[in-house]
Formats: C-alpha cells, sequence, structure tokens
C-alpha cells in the first residue's frame, strides 16, 4: 500500500524530452567523480562499460540532484555490473513508467548510432544488458552541448540568428537528417553546401555594404570578384583578403580606424580560423563529390557540425553588421 501511496507521486507522463533524456545519458555517461555518486560508481572507473541498469540509476541520480524530478526513493545499493531487478516506479526508481520506457528507446537509438556498443569486454559478456562507450562515444560525450541528434534544438540554434534564411534552414536540415541515418558522406556534402551558399551570402553583404559606405572600393571590390570568374572559393578568398583591408582602413586626416567596429568584430571573431574553417570544409565536401579514397567517418562528420554551428553564429555577426551599417 506505501508503494502504491508513492507511486500517486509521481505524473503520469514523462517530465523529459526525447532530448533531455539522450542529454542525461551522456552526462551519466561522462561523470568521472564516484564520489558525486550514491554507489561510489562512474563508468570512466570502470573503463567506460557497465550494465544499462548502472546508467539506469546514474541519471536517476542525476536527475533528483539536478532538481528534474523530485526524491521519492533512494538509489538501490548494489555492485557495479550488477544485472539488477526490474525498475518499478517509487519503489526502485524515482523514474515513472513513461520515463524508464524513454530511457529503454533511447539506449536503443544510441546503440544504433554507434555511441554505444551491446556488451563488456571487461566482463567477458558481448551482449545486453552490458554496453560500453564507443570511441566515437566518447568523442559524443566531450561534445554533447550541441550534438546534431537533436535536430529541432539544432536549427532553433540557426533560427535564432537574425541573418539566417530558409535557405540555410534547409541545406543545413538536410545534413542532419542524413547524419542521423548514418550517412554521413552525404551529410558532410550538404554542409559543404551550406558553407558555400553562406560564402555567397558575406560576399554580396560585404558589396552591399562598400556600397553605401565606400562606392570607391566597392568598384575595386566588384573588379577583383569578377576576375575571379564563377569559383566561389576563389571569390570568397578575395572577400576575406578585401575585409582585412576594409577593417584596417584608416582616416586620411586623423588617422583614427574607419571602421572601427568591424575592425573589432573580427578581432573577437578570428577571421584567420574561420577562414581555415570554411576552406577545409569546402576540400572535404569537393573530394567527396568526385571519385577519390575519402570516406567520412562519423566522429569526423559530427565535429564538422558541430564547428559549424559556431561558424554559422559568428558569421551573422558580420551579416547583422554589414546590413546595419
Amino acid at each position: 500500500m506505501a508503494e502504491v501511496s508513492a507511486r500517486s507521486l509521481l505524473p503520469t507522463s514523462s517530465r523529459f524530452t526525447a532530448y533531455e533524456m539522450t542529454q542525461y545519458i551522456l552526462k551519466a555517461l561522462a561523470l568521472e567523480d564516484g564520489m558525486k555518486t550514491t554507489n561510489g560508481n562512474t563508468f570512466k572507473m570502470h573503463g567506460y562499460g557497465g550494465t544499462l541498469n548502472d546508467l539506469f540509476y546514474l541519471i536517476d541520480e542525476l536527475a533528483v540532484n539536478e532538481g528534474k524530478i523530485k526524491k521519492i526513493v533512494g538509489i538501490p545499493q548494489m555492485a557495479w555490473a550488477a544485472n539488477g531487478e526490474r525498475h518499478i516506479p517509487a519503489k526502485n526508481t524515482n523514474l515513472n513508467y513513461p520515463e524508464i520506457n524513454l530511457f529503454s528507446e533511447r539506449v536503443h537509438y544510441l546503440l544504433n548510432q554507434m555511441v554505444l556498443g551491446p556488451g563488456d569486454a571487461s566482463d567477458v559478456s558481448t551482449d545486453l544488458p552490458w554496453i560500453h562507450v564507443t570511441e566515437y562515444g566518447k568523442k559524443c560525450i566531450a561534445s554533447r552541448d550541441i550534438l546534431p541528434y537533436d535536430s529541432d534544438g539544432y536549427i532553433n540554434r540557426i533560427i535564432s540568428c537574425n541573418q539566417h534564411d530558409d535557405w540555410d534552414v534547409y541545406y543545413i536540415q538536410q545534413s542532419l537528417m542524413c547524419f542521423n541515418h548514418g550517412l554521413w558522406d552525404a551529410s558532410t556534402m550538404m554542409l559543404g553546401i551550406e558553407g558555400e551558399y553562406l560564402a555567397e551570402r558575406l560576399i554580396e553583404s560585404f558589396g552591399s555594404f562598400l556600397s553605401r559606405n565606400d562606392p570607391a572600393e566597392k568598384q575595386n571590390y566588384e573588379s577583383r570578384l569578377k576576375a575571379c570568374g564563377f569559383s566561389i572559393s576563389s571569390k570568397y578568398t578575395e572577400y576575406h583578403t578585401f575585409l582585412g583591408q576594409i577593417e584596417n582602413k584608416k582616416d586620411a586626416a586623423t588617422g583614427n580606424l574607419l571602421y572601427p567596429d568591424l575592425n573589432t568584430l573580427s578581432k573577437q571573431m578570428d577571421r584567420s580560423a574561420h577562414y581555415a574553417f570554411m576552406n577545409y570544409l569546402r576540400l572535404t565536401r569537393n573530394s567527396l563529390m568526385h571519385p577519390s579514397s575519402t570516406i567520412m567517418e562519423p566522429s569526423e562528420t559530427m565535429l564538422l557540425i558541430v564547428s559549424f554551428l559556431k561558424y554559422f553564429e559568428k558569421q551573422n555577426l558580420y551579416l547583422e553588421y554589414y546590413s546595419t551599417h
């Protein structure tokens, strides 16, 4: 009766979205200090191997400690890698049945994405409920703030940039869809297409900025772009070079910077690093679009997507500047 009464304190629907549960799984796998857990263990302490039961109770404890869910019962005391008993809400877990099901769904999703693998060699087991974190999974843990598995969250970050447009969203959505279906090469190619589209927007917006502020330099800029023909990469190189000249241009009479805000923006953005990233993305995409031995690994594609979000957000600051000056 006490168990039934306690269970009535639990909500009947999940308090976690699928994305939130995935994040809790990754956070639980990333724990390092066993002193912060009830049973004194973490996956890292055991070579990133354990059981689904170990993972489940780390999530239960994390969610309670972070105030995501209320504590109704304590975490059971048990040895690491023990199979454990059936999870029953308000008896041996603070999660309800929909949340237990969601945990299982997200674990299997991460198994399919090769973040987790079945079995744990240290326990001489090759199948579930034993699990291990893959080498790729360890990289995911390190980058769990903006992983591409959360397509909606990723796209919301893009949409939050004032200068995004529908084509930005479309290309990035296509890249994420390919990634989440295990099509690493296709995902990278779509990201490369978005990178070139963003480069075209920067080139054109910078030209409009010059038209309003320095018509003479605009003519010089247009003639240099025209000499590039149809090559986006050559035009982007000219844009990058010309931007460096304009941001450092000074008034002949006073010696003061003509565009101090632009100069400050470029210093904050580490423009050279962004140029290098853009070139790497372009070259990678080009190699994938032609017969070659280049094959993307999931970790390479994931890190490109993670890096691109930060790149996009910072380049949008340039687009914002060009449109408002």
